[in-house]
């Protein structure tokens, strides 16, 4: 899946989209839900198929990628910035955070009772469907997060990756909040203390390296809100448009 999302973030930056962090993610969430949804429906939700499907993903995408540079249009470099120092440390925080994530096993309550429990259920029936529980929350709450958990399950067959699910939300949801900050005019000095506020959060840190869902819920909420900040600035463009025309 992190070759994939790689992949979306290079083709969306090779054609200049805006925003192409939020597209690799909107991108890999809809293949995440179809694929899984998918599977489910023709109860084929086994690792065997899983592996297929995130190869062949892969595989296209990457040749894809490879096209594009060839042909030039997709151009890797860097350029070097005040925020660099600031970038080292956030690079140097999230290594540290992702290695305790990978060493850590779900362990918390809200895991063991429905978060992980669940995927259990749909792995042994091969299907996301509906099944007998005395959880009501293995049934109602919101499962996009989990099918995320349960492509890991089902690729690797263990739960040792099953943290990296909200861990990689804390680190796309700093990214977000640096750049919605840039959007809303700051200077460099407060787009860096606001991210840096939202990174030494206390329970941000604690949730990272867990198998919930909350910090995902985090990212879509700063997903929109930067989604929204640009259709302001798409309506802002147009009206200044018009009066200029009349």
């Amino acid at each position: 899946m992190l070759i994939t999302f790689l992949n979306l973030f290079l083709i969306a930056k090779c054609y200049k989209l805006k925003n192409a962090l939020i597209w690799a993610l909107c991108l890999l969430s809809l293949m995440v839900f179809c694929g899984t949804e998918g599977m489910s429906f023709f109860h084929v939700l086994t690792p065997l198929t899983a592996r297929f499907f995130w190869g062949s993903l892969a595989l296209c995408l990457s040749v894809f990628s490879f096209v594009l540079y060839r042909k030039k249009k997709l151009e890797i470099c860097y350029r070097f910035k005040k925020e660099d120092i600031f970038k080292f440390l956030f690079f140097v925080w999230i290594i540290i955070l992702g290695v305790v994530a990978l060493l850590i096993v779900p362990n918390n309550a809200d895991s063991m009772i429905y978060h992980l429990s669940r995927i259990e259920h749909w792995i042994h029936n091969s299907s996301v469907s509906y099944f007998e529980t005395n959880t009501p929350q293995q049934i109602y709450s919101p499962v996009l997060a989990e099918y995320f958990i349960l492509q890991t399950f089902l690729l690797y067959k263990t739960d040792i990756f099953s943290n990296l699910i909200q861990f990689f939300s804390y680190v796309f949801s700093a990214l977000l909040m640096f750049e919605i900050m840039g959007k809303l005019k700051f200077s460099s000095f407060l787009k860096v203390v606001a991210t840096l506020f939202f990174l030494s959060v206390p329970m941000a840190i604690a949730q990272s390296v867990t198998s919930q869902n909350d910090l995902a819920s985090v990212l879509w909420l700063l997903v929109f809100v930067s989604l929204m900040l640009d259709l302001k600035e798409i309506k802002k463009l147009s009206l200044e448009e018009l009066e200029t025309t009349n």
